[in-house]
């Protein structure tokens, strides 16, 4: 697991999974990493969990001054969580 954390090919993935999503709305976003990733619909628990992730990390960025594409990273970074997360990990 804490590879994953540390993966250079996935923290690469992950923002080209952000990338491919840019300009969806949240919920069509959400349930569209959602599909991809755990291979099932999102349900509103997990579009709600995302946009309170993401939305956390926006601010986090922000109040560390982070001179980069704030919404890309924020959205990248929601995506390297569900890659390294036990559902992706050991889908049933």
């Amino acid at each position: 697991m804490l590879y994953l954390m540390n993966s250079g090919f996935l923290k690469e993935e992950s923002r080209r999974l952000a990338e491919l999503t840019r300009g969806m709305a949240d919920a069509e976003r959400v349930s569209d990493l959602i599909l991809r990733t755990m291979s099932r619909p999102a349900t509103q628990r997990d579009i709600e969990q995302a946009r309170q992730f993401v939305s956390d990390f926006r601010g986090g960025l922000a109040r560390k001054g982070f001179d980069g594409d704030v919404e890309l990273e924020a959205w990248a970074r929601y995506c390297h969580a569900l890659f390294a997360s036990s559902e992706f990990l050991y889908r049933r």
